[in-house]
């Protein structure tokens, strides 16, 4: 990585935490962290992550993205030369119902952040989904037009407009399902079945909803190596594996070794969610593959890998 000064927007949600891990990891750069929030959920001291440094050694800030001139006088205090956005609304049901909110920071806030970059001269990283399809006729590559049906969908796809209109350099990466570990992080699909199946409590799962379960950490890795590659554009970098969320349920009861036959097969018609959702989705991650070399893992060897940190960690909790 030739980038000596690197900036996290969102730092403290699941992919933010796992871009700050792969960079402590993988470069000496300085990185400078941001999120709505008062303070940085990366502890002082993480057994379980020990390649982070501890929140001390990081310059934390407290950005509402909202704001043009909160980021434009973070960008100019920080100077950076990389800025990866991993803020959003990601709750699809929440952005149909708050829409106004939603378009401020899924859009708005990428506006903002493409304004910094343009002032500093840096190159944006920012994150996009395959809602931005309309699920007909999935899996879809990067040649495929967009159609999203849902109000998140439509979020995400001005906010890739947003980067291209900015006047800057950027790479927009879109992905799918991501699940993983972190500090005080909304729940991910993988982690609500774990719970859910621990505690003993039937859960009702879509059998017509079909993504690439996609490991935050290995994202992660996947997309600095196409930064240091100096690759730009639009990619879409998911997991291997392009499969319905019932299915991807009883993968993770296997795994984990919890009671399948708590998971009950449904229909998205019949959940009644307020946003509708694409039901053939998916990404065709070829492109990403071929130019950045990295393949993430499949589904059942990314879910042993989670089920060995998770277990790392609650080992060392008890110790603690």
């Amino acid at each position: 990585m030739t980038a000596s000064r690197i900036a996290i927007i969102g730092s403290n949600g699941l992919l933010g935490q796992n871009f700050v891990k792969a960079l402590a990891e993988e470069t000496t750069a300085q990185l400078f962290l941001a999120d709505i929030h008062s303070q940085s959920f990366i502890p002082d001291n993480n057994p379980t992550d020990n390649t982070i440094p501890s929140a001390s050694h990081l310059a934390y800030t407290s950005v509402d993205i909202t704001s043009r001139a909160a980021v434009k006088e973070f960008a100019l205090q920080y100077l950076p030369e990389i800025i990866l956005n991993c803020a959003a609304i990601n709750d699809v049901d929440a952005c149909e119902v708050e829409r106004e909110r939603a378009w401020k920071i899924n859009v708005k806030g990428v506006e903002h952040l493409a304004d910094g970059c343009r002032t500093v001269d840096a190159r944006l990283i920012h994150f996009s989904s395959d809602y931005v399809f309309d699920g007909k006729h999935g899996p879809y590559c990067e040649r495929d037009k967009p159609n999203p049906i849902c109000y998140y969908g439509k979020t995400k796809l001005a906010s890739e407009n947003a980067c291209r209109m900015g006047g800057i350099r950027f790479i927009v990466v879109r992905t799918s399902v991501l699940y993983g570990m972190g500090t005080g992080i909304r729940t991910n699909f993988v982690q609500w079945v774990v719970d859910a199946l621990s505690s003993g409590k039937d859960i009702n799962v879509v059998t017509d909803q079909t993504g690439n379960p996609t490991p935050a950490d290995q994202l992660a890795a996947a997309v600095l190596r196409l930064i240091d590659r100096q690759r730009e554009g639009l990619y879409h970098i998911a997991g291997p594996d392009i499969i319905s969320r019932y299915d991807c349920a009883l993968r993770i009861a296997e795994v984990f070794d919890l009671d399948a036959n708590k998971i009950h097969p449904v229909t998205t018609e019949m959940l009644r969610q307020s946003a509708p959702r694409p039901l053939n989705a998916g990404l065709i991650t070829l492109k990403a593959e071929s130019e950045s070399g990295a393949r993430l893992s499949k589904l059942v060897d990314g879910l042993q890998i989670l089920k060995r940190r998770m277990d790392l960690a609650h080992s060392l909790r008890q110790v603690n």
